[in-house]
């Protein structure tokens, strides 16, 4: 091959690279695009920005991100879905609707992609929270009385939190006699009686502490009652966004006491 044919065969790969190249950068503005057209079609035009190193309350994320709020009631209007009262605006519903938002980094949208990223998925749990809110069988308040060697509420401190205390020894004895299964729906029916009742009764802070006692447990029982906490965590996580403060404490004594 002659010096002119490999500079014309050089020259065609470096087209053929600067055409790839370009048609990767067209593809990606006009996936842009499209989000921004979706994003405009639903009416939001301004993705808010927030430190989320700031703490702030939930009514002032509310009045921050409003009209992102008012978006998502529509999305949800539209889906035919009929919300429980928790999420009725007459009843600091935005509220509730926020929990779930934070929990997909809405705090950390920097472009409309990220609002509609964030937005989608609340919508999906929010979904998931009704049909398993409509079909859960929660102990009624009444009931959770002979349950209360297991769980019982404590307060409010002078924060204005409820505590949940939970005796972590009785909870293994229970699960024992009464299987896991039950047993996580007991724990589930006092954090619902909790924040839905109490919270609004006494005045209290929306977010709620919660007290295990794993004192003079064994630790073979312990790890043979993980089945219970599992339960009640992958349900607190999905159903109850933000709604348990960070701070848990354990109080455990490292003895052999068996249960």
């Amino acid at each position: 091959m002659n010096v002119s044919s490999r500079m014309n065969s050089g020259a065609q790969t470096i087209h053929m690279h600067m055409l790839q190249l370009g048609t990767a950068a067209l593809l990606s503005d006009c996936v842009l695009l499209c989000h921004a057209v979706r994003a405009l079609q639903l009416g939001l035009s301004v993705v808010p920005r927030v430190d989320p190193r700031v703490p702030r309350s939930l009514a002032e994320y509310c009045a921050i991100y409003r009209e992102w709020l008012l978006l998502l009631r529509g999305r949800l209007a539209q889906s035919g879905l009929e919300l429980p009262d928790m999420f009725d605006p007459e009843q600091d519903g935005d509220e509730e609707l926020m929990r779930f938002a934070l929990c997909y980094n809405i705090l950390q949208a920097r472009s409309l992609k990220d609002a509609l990223v964030a937005m989608d998925r609340t919508v999906l749990n929010i979904k998931e929270f009704v049909v398993w809110y409509s079909k859960y069988s929660f102990i009624k308040p009444g009931d959770l009385e002979a349950w209360q060697r297991i769980a019982w509420w404590e307060g409010p401190d002078s924060d204005g939190h409820l505590w949940l205390m939970i005796d972590f020894r009785a909870a293994v004895q229970a699960s024992r006699t009464h299987g896991p299964d039950l047993v996580a729906r007991v724990l589930v029916s006092f954090l619902e009686y909790g924040v839905r009742h109490l919270v609004p009764e006494l005045g209290c802070a929306s977010t709620v502490r919660v007290v295990v006692d794993a004192s003079g447990v064994h630790i073979g029982a312990a790890t043979r009652a993980r089945a219970v906490f599992q339960r009640v965590g992958h349900v607190v996580n999905r159903m109850y966004p933000c709604r348990l403060q960070v701070h848990i404490g354990w109080v455990y004594n490292a003895s052999n006491t068996c249960c």
